[in-house]
């Protein structure tokens, strides 16, 4: 449902909202997602506040915005048996606890929520909430997604009881930040065994801000843990000192990490191989790369790599596909060449993964690589062959895991 925007001189059409949205929920309604438009040439009015306290039954609710926490809250509360997707904009620790408790002194239990999505956007940054103890409200959660720049909880609810049931974490760096992994030890918990994914979110200057040096050996820490229980980390960008990068770069080769996605970050040939040489399982690597600037740089990695070829020796015989995004300044002809360093190194290797537009150019670059065989570094590696067959695969944070 799309509220139009309601100013303070027509508050009987949202009398007529709350009648309707009630009517529909006396039915056979499982969902609900509701928002509220703003006109903007209309001075700022309070977030719109549904009475839909009457539906039940419900598996999925999203709060939109423009509408008050409270009444969602509630009507969360009291869903709490049938949601299986929840979505909202948590503004306040009364909203929170409005959710947890309903008013009342007994604590919902949510056994057939899979999926959490919460968003802070209004929560300010130094923000933290009191620990809520003795419940467990999430003991099915399987996805957990947080959204905004603080993550105020100080205390591991989100977490408790779903060690054996939670596969995928989308997580603001704030979470990181403030070494809620590590001090909660949630990914060491019992029945904790892998997870599918993490994502950590974006690094506002605020947490860059945030993080001394004490708290530099925390989050790397937390990363260790992350690639030693996912099969999947995404990291949206990096801190300014590239803390992240580094901390994954010197990980101890016993981490399980299949997939690395770095999002727009900028990685050159050297950086390619030192992420694949750190990670041993790893079959996927999502970056921008960029090949050396300099002839001399070109010819030390040539050396490098004939080395590799003399020696008989292999960087890595799991890494398989090597993922490019969109950039503005993408140069088929500089992913060829990193193609055909990793084409040397890493027997497996099977494809790159580019976004459409760039695949007929692509192809063609390393047509003309396997024709001139530059440096003589192609021949006699079976895993440049796949290379010209390319594969597309759409990757998106924003689809549904």
């Amino acid at each position: 449902m799309s509220i139009p925007s309601i100013n303070a001189a027509q508050s009987e059409r949202l009398q007529l909202y709350n009648i309707l949205i009630s009517a529909l929920g006396q039915g056979r309604i499982k969902g609900v997602r509701v928002y509220a438009e703003h006109d903007y040439a209309e001075p700022a009015t309070s977030p719109i506040s549904l009475d839909i306290q009457g539906s039940s039954g419900l598996s999925r609710l999203t709060q939109g915005h423009n509408i008050a926490c409270s009444s969602f809250a509630l009507l969360t509360y009291r869903n709490a048996a049938t949601l299986q997707k929840l979505a909202m904009n948590v503004g306040a620790k009364d909203d929170w606890l409005r959710l947890v408790y309903g008013g009342t002194h007994v604590a919902a239990t949510f056994n057939s929520l899979a999926v959490l999505t919460l968003t802070f956007n209004d929560v300010p940054y130094n923000t933290t909430w009191a620990a809520i103890d003795y419940v467990s409200p999430f003991p099915v959660l399987s996805t957990l997604e947080v959204y905004g720049s603080v993550y105020p909880f100080d205390d591991d609810l989100l977490f408790r009881g779903n060690g054996r049931t939670m596969k995928n974490l989308r997580l603001s760096y704030n979470v990181i930040a403030r070494n809620v992994l590590g001090r909660f030890d949630v990914l060491r918990r019992s029945g904790v065994v892998q997870t599918n994914l993490v994502l950590i979110g974006h690094v506002c200057d605020i947490d860059d801000a945030y993080v001394t040096e004490r708290k530099r050996a925390l989050i790397k820490r937390q990363l260790h843990h992350v690639m030693e229980t996912s099969a999947a980390l995404f990291i949206s960008d990096n801190t300014p000192d590239m803390l992240m990068l580094e901390t994954i770069a010197a990980a101890p080769s016993t981490h399980s990490l299949r997939h690395l996605d770095f999002g727009g970050l900028v990685l050159r040939v050297a950086g390619v191989i030192n992420i694949i040489a750190a990670l041993p399982s790893l079959a996927s690597l999502t970056c921008v790369v960029r090949d050396p600037d300099s002839p001399a740089g070109e010819n030390a990695m040539s050396l490098c790599l004939n080395s590799f070829r003399t020696e008989q020796h292999h960087l890595s015989k799991n890494f398989r596909v090597l993922r490019v995004p969109h950039t503005a300044n993408f140069s088929a002809e500089k992913i060829a060449h990193v193609a055909n360093f990793l084409a040397v190194i890493c027997p497996s290797f099977a494809f790159v993964d580019l976004p459409l537009e760039h695949c007929k150019d692509f192809s063609q670059e390393i047509a003309r690589a396997m024709v001139n065989r530059p440096n003589g570094l192609l021949v006699g590696y079976p895993g440049l062959a796949p290379i010209g067959n390319l594969v597309h695969i759409d990757f998106s944070v924003d689809d549904e895991i």
